[in-house]
């Protein structure tokens, strides 16, 4: 698919590019390499852009969480 969001819920994720396999992993493991999936024109689901944004402002929340219930989960935790 290239659909990032559909991608989530995969148990594995090959990402390809003219035929050939460049990454692969875990939803996680892919996504987490943002800049290198953003090279080959994919992006990153968005509540993945949203988590590393908060991580990267200073938020102590998980860079990872890629759908709303971790990142909900991440912001509960805030004190």
């Amino acid at each position: 698919t290239h659909y990032m969001d559909e991608a989530l819920y995969a148990d594995r994720v090959i990402v390809m590019n003219e035929g050939k396999i460049v990454m692969q992993g875990t939803p996680k493991e892919v996504f987490r390499q943002a800049e290198s999936i953003s090279n080959l024109g994919l992006d990153v689901p968005p509540l993945g852009k949203l988590s590393r944004m908060l991580a990267s402002s200073g938020i102590l929340v998980d860079p990872d969480a890629l759908n709303v219930d971790e990142l909900v989960n991440e912001l509960c935790q805030l004190k």
